[in-house]
C-alpha cells in the first residue's frame, strides 16, 4: 500500500465543521478494514443517510473523468454490492487529477471524503485516498430503459437494447443526446389535449429515454464526438431515428437529468438515411410550404433595427459569412423540392419607407439568386400585398413562370386575430404583432385557364411566448397562445369563404406553419371548414395526418416528433390531390451541421456543406395536383 499524499492528522470531529474546500480528512484505517460500503452511502432514496457527514468506504475506480475539462472526478463502485436492486453499488466521487494524486480505471480505492448531493447526485468530496490495488475490473451491469435511474447512480452499465437518437439540440452546445426506446410524438400529436391518452404517453415518453453525455463540461465542445465514440465529421454523422445499441457507460445526474456518460462508444446504425430527394408523388402541379427559418437579407449585426418599424430583431445571419452559407442552403432546398408553387415562412418583412412603401429586398433576392442558378425569367414573386403588420417576418409565395400562371392579385387580411400587439408595451420597440396574415393566390396552370385553384399561405402565432396578457393563458399540452391561435384560425376560415366567392371556385389549399400539433384545437377549426360545422360540405382535410394514425411529423422539439407544418385541402379539391410528402431533411439533422457559426470552433465550423440539410428547422412539405377544372 502506498500513500498518494500527505495525511492530515486532525480529529474527524472537528474538521467535518471546519474543514477549507479543497482539504479532505486523513483516510480512516488500512485497506480492507471496516468502511461504509458505497451501497449504503447511496441508500434507497433519492438522497443518501449520510448526507453531510464524513464516511470511509472502498471501491473501484470504473471511470476516469479527472481532467478539469472533464466532470473532475472519477466513479467508484463496490466490486461485489449488496444485491439490493434498490441501491446503487456506485458513487461519482469529486477530484482533479491536478489536486495531488491520481488514480486510474480499475484502481482499488480505500477513500475517507464529505457525503454531499450536489445538485442531486450523491458525491464524495474532499477525498483522501489510499490505493489498495491495482487491474481489477468490474463488468458493466445490464440495464433496461426505463428503470428507476437512481438505483444505479454512479454505477457502470450497458444497455444492450436498441435506443433510438431522438433529441440532439444540444449536441453542438454540449455534447448531449437523448435516446429512447422508440421515436416518440408530441401528446396532442396523437392523442386530444387533456386527455386520459395524452398525459399517458406525456409520462410514457419521459420514463423511456436517458441522456447520453460527453463526459465535458465545457460548451461547444471540440471535437464533437458522435455516439459511436468517434469523432463527429461529415463523413461520421447521424441523424434522428438512428439506432445505438450496447451504450455504456457511468451513470451520473445534472441540470435535472439521469445521464450516461461513455466509457466507450456505441453500436451504431443509421437506420433513418438521408433522402437525397423527396419521395416521388404524382401530380402536374406540385406546390410546397417550407418554412425557411428568418431569411434575412439585413445582416443581425445587434441592434433591433429591422421590421417594417425598424425596432425589430434582425432575425437571420449574424455576417456575412452566415448570409452566403445559409442562402446556399436555401437555394438548394428550394430547387431539391422541384415544386411549381413555393409557399414560404419566415423571410423578412423589411422596413418601410419614408413614406410607408414595404421594402421586398429579402423576397426579391431569392427570387433573383435562383434565376441566377436556374436561368432567368423561372421564378417570379406574386407580388406586393395591399396590407402588411409590423411583423419582422411574413409570408410569401413564389413560382415557376413555365408551370402555372396567377390569377389577380395576392390577397391578404388585416385582423385582430394576427396584428393585434399584446399588452402591456414593455419597451418603446416592443411593437411586434400577434402573428403572421395569410398571404392567398389563385393559380391555373400555363395553357388551362378553367383549372383555377388558390394558395392560402399561413404562419400562425408560435407556442414559445406568452399571450397571458390577453386572457391566454398557458394550455398544458398544446402550450401558449393556443387560444389566439385558434382565432387565427378562425380569421383565416373566414378569409378562405371570401375568397371561394370570390373566385367563385372552391378549390382551396391550406398550407404553412400552424403552431399546433395533429389534435390541437387550431387544427380542428381548420377542419371544420368556414361554415364550422363536421360534415357541413365545406370541410377542409389534413393531407399529411391520416385519420387515426397521426405518425408524420415535420417538427422535433424536446425529443417528440409531430406537424406544425401542414397541407389542408378543401372537400372540393381533395379528389385532385395524388400525392403528399414530407422531405425530412431538417428535423432529424443536428444543428451543428446548420449555417450558423455562432460559438461554434473552427472544427465544428468547418462541418458546413452547401447542401439543404438543416437549412432549417421545420421540414417541407410537398403536394401533388392533377387538376380537373
Amino acid at each position: 500500500m502506498t500513500r498518494n499524499r500527505l495525511r492530515l492528522f486532525v480529529a474527524l470531529t472537528t474538521i467535518a465543521a471546519v474543514l477549507p474546500i479543497g482539504l479532505a480528512a486523513a483516510v480512516d484505517g488500512q485497506c480492507g478494514e471496516l468502511f461504509t460500503p458505497i451501497y449504503d452511502i447511496q441508500g434507497s432514496g433519492d438522497s443518501s443517510p449520510f448526507e453531510h457527514q464524513w464516511v470511509t468506504t472502498e471501491g473501484v475506480v470504473t471511470h476516469d473523468v479527472q481532467k478539469s475539462s472533464e466532470l473532475s472526478g472519477f466513479f467508484l463502485q463496490d466490486p461485489v454490492g449488496d444485491g439490493d436492486p434498490a441501491t446503487s453499488d456506485g458513487i461519482f466521487v469529486s477530484h482533479r487529477n491536478t489536486w495531488g494524486f491520481d488514480v486510474n480505471v480499475g484502481d482499488h480505492l480505500r477513500i475517507t471524503g464529505f457525503v454531499d448531493e450536489r445538485f442531486g447526485e450523491t458525491q464524495l468530496q474532499n477525498i483522501d485516498v489510499i490505493t489498495c490495488d491495482t487491474g481489477v475490473s468490474i463488468a458493466p451491469t445490464v440495464a433496461t430503459v426505463p428503470m428507476d435511474f437512481e438505483t444505479i447512480e454512479g454505477m457502470l452499465v450497458t444497455f444492450p437494447q436498441t435506443l433510438y437518437i431522438s433529441e440532439f439540440f444540444n449536441f453542438d452546445r454540449f455534447g448531449e443526446i437523448v435516446v429512447t426506446t422508440e421515436r416518440q410524438y408530441q401528446p396532442s400529436q396523437i392523442a386530444e389535449p387533456g386527455s386520459a391518452k395524452a398525459f399517458a404517453i406525456q409520462e410514457a415518453n419521459a420514463a423511456n429515454r436517458i441522456t447520453i453525455d460527453d463526459n465535458r463540461t465545457s460548451s461547444n465542445p471540440d471535437p464533437a464526438i458522435h455516439p459511436n465514440g468517434l469523432e463527429f465529421t461529415l463523413t461520421n454523422t447521424f441523424r434522428g431515428g438512428d439506432t445505438l445499441t450496447n451504450v455504456t457507460g457511468a451513470i451520473s445526474y445534472g441540470f435535472g437529468l439521469f445521464r450516461i456518460q461513455p466509457t466507450t462508444g456505441a453500436d451504431y446504425e443509421n437506420t433513418n438515411p438521408r433522402p437525397t430527394s423527396p419521395d416521388p408523388i404524382r401530380g402536374d402541379v406540385r406546390v410546397a410550404s417550407f418554412n425557411v427559418l428568418n431569411f434575412f437579407t439585413t445582416i443581425d449585426s445587434g441592434p433591433d433595427v429591422c421590421g417594417p418599424t425598424g425596432l425589430s430583431d434582425c432575425r437571420g445571419a449574424d455576417n456575412v459569412t452566415e448570409y452566403n452559407r445559409q442562402l446556399a442552403k436555401l437555394l438548394v432546398g428550394i430547387i431539391a423540392l422541384d415544386a411549381d408553387i413555393v409557399a414560404i415562412q419566415e423571410i423578412e418583412s423589411g422596413v418601410r419607407d419614408a413614406d410607408g412603401v414595404p421594402d421586398h429586398t429579402a423576397i426579391e433576392t431569392l427570387v433573383a439568386e435562383l434565376n441566377a442558378i436556374e436561368g432567368p425569367g423561372t421564378w417570379a414573386w406574386i407580388g406586393e400585398l395591399d396590407h402588411y403588420n409590423d411583423y419582422p417576418v411574413r409570408n410569401e409565395i413564389i413560382y415557376r413562370v413555365s408551370s402555372v400562371v396567377p390569377v389577380g392579385a395576392p390577397q391578404t387580411i388585416a385582423d385582430p386575430a394576427f396584428d393585434s400587439v399584446r399588452p402591456p408595451l414593455s419597451y418603446l420597440w416592443d411593437v411586434e404583432p400577434l402573428g403572421r396574415p395569410p398571404v392567398a393566390q389563385t393559380f391555373h396552370p400555363v395553357g388551362e385557364p378553367g383549372k383555377v385553384f388558390t394558395v392560402v399561405n399561413n404562419h400562425f402565432k408560435s407556442k414559445g411566448s406568452s399571450c397571458a396578457s390577453i386572457g391566454d393563458p398557458f394550455d398544458v399540452h398544446q402550450a401558449n397562445c393556443n387560444l389566439t391561435r385558434v382565432a387565427q384560425a378562425e380569421a383565416l376560415m373566414a378569409f378562405v369563404a371570401d375568397l371561394q366567392e370570390s373566385t367563385g371556385d372552391p378549390d382551396v389549399l391550406i398550407v404553412g406553419d400552424l403552431n399546433s400539433y395533429a389534435n390541437e384545437d387550431p387544427i380542428d377549426r381548420i377542419k371544420l371548414g368556414p361554415d364550422g360545422i363536421q360534415g357541413g360540405g365545406d370541410n377542409f382535410f389534413d393531407l399529411i395526418n391520416k385519420p387515426g394514425k397521426n405518425t408524420a411529423y415535420t417538427y422535433l422539439f424536446d425529443g417528440q416528433l409531430g406537424t406544425l407544418d401542414y397541407a389542408l385541402a378543401s372537400a372540393s379539391l381533395l379528389s385532385q390531390v395524388k400525392g403528399v410528402t414530407v422531405f425530412h431533411i431538417n428535423a432529424d439533422e443536428p444543428d451543428i451541421l446548420d449555417y450558423d457559426t455562432s460559438f461554434k470552433k473552427a472544427a465544428q465550423d468547418a462541418l458546413f456543406e452547401p447542401l439543404p440539410y438543416r437549412v432549417s428547422d421545420h421540414d417541407p412539405v410537398i403536394v401533388g395536383l392533377v387538376l380537373i377544372g
